[in-house]
């Protein structure tokens, strides 16, 4: 008959052996390939890269003082501007036309003032020579007064 040995390992023993085993499997593998070059100097930035959102300090909402059509937008969303820049531009017919108006109410009103200086003139004449009537000089400075008044 056959006897069975029954045999205990202690696991302090089996580690060892698993560790030479795989120091054994380790100096069998190739080694790793590497590459070897001569250090170099050289100037480097050192640099930084985050992950994250930013949110500026302040906003800036732009409101139109005048109305019109807008013909350009001088910056994109993001862009830096500087001050008093001109941001947009905007169809202008419109103001030129008026300009023009107010010129010409302008040269009228002068035309306006000179006739009622020339005619205060006539009439301060005419009564220093008694051939007018004061009514009529007294008319006439009021016609001055207002056409100086409509140029202020």
């Amino acid at each position: 008959m056959r006897e069975r040995i029954k045999m205990t390992i202690s696991p302090k023993v089996l580690a060892i052996a698993l560790l030479l085993a795989g120091a054994a499997a380790a100096q069998d593998a190739p080694a790793p390939a590497v590459i070897v070059a001569p250090a170099q100097m050289m100037d480097l930035t050192a640099s930084v890269q985050y992950n994250g959102r930013l949110e500026a300090d302040s906003r800036v909402d732009l409101r139109p003082r005048v109305a019109g059509n807008l013909l350009e937008v001088a910056f994109a969303p993001s862009d830096t501007v500087e001050k008093d820049a001109v941001l947009f531009r905007i169809e202008d017919d419109l103001y030129r036309a008026a300009v023009q108006e107010a010129e010409g109410a302008l040269k009228s009103a002068n035309a306006e003032r000179e006739l009622a200086r020339i005619e205060r003139e006539r009439q301060d004449e005419l009564v220093r020579r008694q051939t007018g009537a004061q009514a009529m000089l007294d008319q006439a400075e009021a016609a001055l007064d207002r056409a100086k008044l409509n140029l202020s």
